[in-house]
């Protein structure tokens, strides 16, 4: 038994005396430590469980426990007294900032009036804590290793949760302890609470037969049953349990691609539910409620029905508040991600998630990534975060006239991925799949230059820059388009290439970004929230049908001048709607299938089976052909708006994109190279534009009032000139094959760069380091810039705090964590401010 126990922590120097045997070795005497990780982030508290057991023990004589390191007393307890071959255990804590990162021997000694009884050592290792502000690159689903984040990703799948009673396999904790090593952000998979709810879990057997039924897609459980429930919340407890440990994990991941076959009627609790708290069923929904042709009652039973479904009666977003309450329990901090968001266009579907989440697949054209305009209009309510997905995968006959699963080249996944980058996403995900596994080799179906093209787009933008967009925000645009749930629920008109209902808009929208439109996606529910006073044009493709308030709040929105553009498919009476007769039915003959054999599945989304789908006989359009379509569609659009609205930023090129973003009083225009022809692998199918090419284009920004305008290309390092004429300011870019570049735009030029640290800092000490960009003013530069800074020790290694940064209104603060056991002499620092390629340097002397 311990009679008292008196415990320091010590944060000084401490060299180990020689160690001798001689009478400090006493049969019967022990000591073992404990500790729950070996892989920890350098300035965590770690945690050491130390037992003790001695054999002989005086009086008077004092016990002591301690800690050390490469030499370094760490942490040391005193133990007044302890019964003769008693065991007892005692908790020590100390500071991982103590060590520099590094592998070490972690020893524990018993020691006993200056003598040493007894030993022990566990190997541990710290690694730099990843920057919180880079740019989160996401696999999606799981899985992951060193090869991912050899070729930029940043994350990988730690933990996948286990059946009740199945323990987490040694191979899993050693898969999450890599994870940290490596730098990777680690993830779960967590029970989404809908399927993989295993009856044989329940305690009421008749429970688990009202309440677990067949689907297409498997077993789906009723989470509004409290035994499912019970059940769901017991799995993922026991994974928080296990995981929670661990701070490398960032996220945790549930896929419920069962919304797809989830309906009231499969969920008895639902349809009860309907009835509660609707007054409705399933009847009542038969006949429509028109105020209007085209238009619906707002409490129209069958709009209702469908919006119910969605937000409540399907039981997914009750399964998807109950996941991440549970992982939230344990880690406030883990990421909760879900999806897909793609059958219709609605508010909280997602309660309780930290990200909403799809993929989208792009054939024939990277632009339909522009879908992540509608992550961004879900999350705008509840602020989640947005997570768009580049889905590299193509289904068979897409690319190549065979029945082979294939992977987008290169060059798509480049424009695909700036497109997304141009929305300053805090986090981007990729999609390969199984069949496409990039790690089994060079092949047709699975290209590595694809693998390249996302290392290279990592190593030269999303590292360096990373920072820098994920502070930034998109600048108000005047132009919506509104993707309508009502519209989606009876819509007639034909469905379009994407088969999603969220995406029929997006072929117009397509056309906006090529005539230099930055255009917002609003909701039926945006309008009946929040009005259309932000905006001077409101374009309704695909609107079959409106709700009545939409309806009446774009009469409210033409009454003070506002301007209605549309489709052939608009069903209400508009009056002053401009209309446009684009032809996007061709699209889904873009494939190689279509060009080759003049054949196209009938009916598309990304459940069909390639093998048994039904096929339509059409004739085959070129990938050429259609860019050329939709360029001549764009002039036509581009020459009506511009007699209603002139674009903020326009170009002479349609193959140009752009999105503007800012932050403060600094603006930043994201550039699209969008310019492609066919590629050297399926070329010859004529499918694809699947080769970024060079060019060069001139862009002309439109009432910019700024005296001066300072441009600065991000991705070529230098500043670019810009003239002034009458149409405004004029900025000549040369785009390359790697899909874009940044401009900086600043009314005032960056002239220069300091840092601001002490001289001299004791081993054990902290030194704050503030990094100074200064503009022509003299002042703190306005806005967000991008810097690197590299620190260099005496012996020639590189410190963590070497990495990539967002500096705010023209400063940057950093704190120098001086280990015990770092070198003493010269540090180099040096910082180069990414945006005028200014760099300073500056020496810290580390003495004793």
């Amino acid at each position: 038994m311990v009679r008292s126990i008196s415990a320091t922590i010590l944060f000084s120097l401490f060299f180990i005396p020689p160690f001798t045997t001689s009478g400090q070795c006493e049969s019967h005497s022990s000591l073992s430590l404990d500790l729950d990780r070996t892989a920890y982030y350098r300035g965590e508290e770690i945690l050491v469980v130390v037992e003790v057991q001695c054999a002989v023990t005086e009086n008077e004589e004092t016990l002591k426990v301690s800690l050390h390191a490469d030499n370094i007393l760490l942490a040391s307890a005193s133990l007044d007294w302890i019964t003769p071959s008693t065991k007892t255990s005692l908790r020590l804590r100390f500071d991982s900032n103590l060590l520099r990162v590094g592998e070490y021997a972690l020893e524990g000694w018993l020691s006993k009036s200056e003598s040493i009884v007894a030993k022990a050592s566990r190997e541990i290792a710290l690694a730099k804590r990843p920057n919180p502000e880079r740019l989160m690159v996401w696999l999606w689903g799981g899985g992951g290793n060193q090869w991912y984040r050899d070729h930029g990703f940043t994350t990988w799948n730690g933990a996948y949760w286990r059946p009740d009673g199945v323990e987490f396999k040694s191979s899993t904790r050693e898969y999450i302890e890599k994870g940290l090593l490596a730098g990777a952000d680690v993830g779960l998979t967590a029970n989404g609470g809908l399927a993989n709810i295993d009856p044989a879990q329940f305690e009421d057997p008749y429970a688990a037969h009202q309440n677990v039924r067949e689907t297409k897609k498997g077993t789906i459980a009723n989470p509004f049953h409290p035994e499912v429930a019970r059940v769901h919340e017991k799995i993922n407890e026991r994974l928080m349990k296990f995981s929670s440990r661990f701070p490398q994990i960032r996220t945790a991941f549930f896929n419920t691609e069962v919304v797809d076959d989830l309906r009231i009627e499969n969920n008895p609790e639902g349809s009860k539910r309907l009835k509660d708290v609707l007054g409705l069923t399933e009847e009542d929904a038969e006949e429509t409620q028109w105020v209007a042709p085209g238009v619906i009652a707002d409490d129209d039973p069958k709009y209702l029905l469908h919006k119910y479904r969605y937000k409540e009666g399907s039981g997914l977003a009750l399964a998807n508040r109950r996941t991440s309450e549970i992982i939230h329990r344990y880690r406030p901090d883990i990421l909760t991600i879900n999806d897909p968001f793609r059958e219709t266009s609605l508010y909280d579907l997602f309660p309780g998630m930290d990200v909403i989440s799809t993929w989208t697949y792009t054939n024939p054209d990277p632009k339909l990534m522009l879908y992540i305009e509608s992550l961004r209009a879900a999350c705008k309510p509840t602020n989640q975060t947005p997570l768009h997905t580049v889905t590299l995968l193509n289904y068979p006959g897409e690319l190549a006239p065979t029945e082979e699963w294939m992977l987008m080249g290169p060059g798509r996944a480049k424009v695909a991925t700036w497109i997304n980058l141009s929305r300053a996403p805090k986090m981007i995900g990729y999609y390969y799949s199984s069949v496409c596994n990039p790690q089994k080799g060079d092949t047709f179906e699975t290209p590595y230059s694809t693998s390249e093209a996302i290392q290279e787009l990592s190593e030269k933008v999303f590292e360096p820059f990373g920072p820098l967009l994920r502070n930034l925000n998109v600048t108000p645009r005047r132009v919506a388009v509104l993707s309508s749930a009502a519209a989606g629920l009876y819509s007639k008109s034909p469905r379009l290439r994407g088969g999603y209902a969220n995406l029929q808009p997006y072929h117009f929208y397509t056309l906006l970004a090529m005539a230099h439109y930055q255009a917002d996606i609003v909701f039926d529910e945006t309008i009946e929230r929040y009005g259309l006073k932000d905006y001077d044009v409101l374009v309704l493709p695909k609107c079959d049908v409106l709700t009545e308030s939409v309806y009446k709040e774009i009469e409210i929105f033409q009454s003070r001048g506002g301007v209605v553009l549309s489709d052939q498919y608009l069903g209400p009476n508009i009056p002053g709607a401009i209309p446009f007769d684009f032809d996007f039915t061709y699209r889904k003959k873009v494939n190689a299938q279509a060009i080759s054999q003049n054949s196209v599945y009938a009916e598309w989304n990304d459940h069909i089976e390639p093998a048994s789908a039904e096929l339509e006989v059409v004739e085959g359009v070129t990938a050429l052909d259609d860019q050329r379509i939709m360029e001549s569609y764009a002039e036509r659009l581009k020459e009506r708006m511009g007699k209603i609205l002139q674009p903020e930023v326009t170009c002479d090129r349609p193959t140009v994109l752009f999105n503007l973003l800012e932050k403060g009083d600094s603006k930043f225009l994201v550039v699209i190279n969008d310019f492609r022809t066919y590629d050297d692998r399926v070329g010859q199918y004529k499918s694809v534009l699947g080769k970024v090419l060079p060019q060069s284009a001139t862009l002309k920004l439109r009432d910019w009032k700024a005296p001066e305008l300072f441009v600065y290309d991000l991705m070529r390092g230098e500043a670019v000139s810009v003239t002034h004429g009458s149409s405004g300011w004029e900025i000549p870019i040369d785009l390359t094959e790697i899909g874009g570049t940044i401009l900086s735009i600043r009314s005032s030029p960056i002239i220069g760069l300091e840092i601001d640290a002490q001289d001299e800092v004791q081993i054990g000490k902290s030194a704050r380091i503030d990094v100074c960009v200064r503009q022509g003013t003299g002042t703190p530069a306005e806005g967000a810039l991008p810097i690197q800074v590299q620190m260099i020790d005496p012996e020639g290694r590189e410190h963590e705090l070497s990495d990539y940064y967002c500096a705010e209104e023209g400063h940057l603060p950093l704190d120098f964590e001086v280990a015990k056991n770092d070198p003493t002499g010269e540090w180099k620092i040096k910082v180069v401010d990414l945006t005028s390629r200014n760099t300073v340097t500056k020496v810290i002397r580390v003495t004793h």
